[in-house]
């Protein structure tokens, strides 16, 4: 078990924290010395097990779907009674549905605006009340939000909406420190 203690990071949220980019991010924070709250739709025992054992800190888990937003509001409180205030928020839980435009669904591009855009709105709505100057809050975009890319048209309109909520975000919670 990691004995490093990370002095900024103390209590980090984690989206999409089960698998791929927000579960190495935890496994990184955790060896930091962070405590860790991770929401995915599952997290396995495996992945909660390696969390806890990349670091020293306290690891809780809330399968929650990023969609529903009265959901997310009582994951986030939750995690907020069992380890504080977020020093640092990621939401790290997105898809990617990739196929030319002609052939795409509807639902296929409804559930990627959804979970990446609408996602995102969810979790930064829930999570910002909690937090204080000098917290972070980090929406995971992508190049493709900016310079689009072939088979990409959800996932790269999805990410573009990223990218401008987070401008607004930045410049409405400046004033916070946030």
């Amino acid at each position: 078990m990691a004995t490093t203690t990370n002095t900024r990071w103390q209590v980090c949220f984690i989206t999409g924290g089960g698998s791929g980019i927000g579960r190495q991010l935890a496994l990184m924070l955790a060896a930091d010395g962070a405590d860790t709250a991770l929401f995915d739709l599952a997290v396995s025992a495996s992945v909660r097990d390696e969390v806890a054992y990349a670091g020293s800190g306290r690891v809780v888990v809330h399968e929650v779907d990023v969609c529903d937003e009265h959901a997310v509001a009582r994951a986030v409180a939750a995690a907020v009674a069992e380890l504080g205030s977020p020093s640092l928020v990621v939401n790290s839980a997105g898809i990617s549905r990739n196929e030319r435009f002609e052939t795409s669904s509807l639902a296929d591009f409804e559930l990627t605006l959804r979970v990446n855009l609408i996602g995102s709105r969810n979790v930064a709505t829930a999570v910002l009340p909690h937090m204080t100057a000098g917290s972070r809050l980090a929406l995971i975009a992508s190049l493709a939000g900016i310079t689009g890319g072939y088979t990409y048209a959800a996932y790269a309109a999805s990410k573009a909406g990223v990218i401008g909520l987070a401008k607004v975000l930045r410049v409405e919670y400046a004033p916070r420190q946030i």
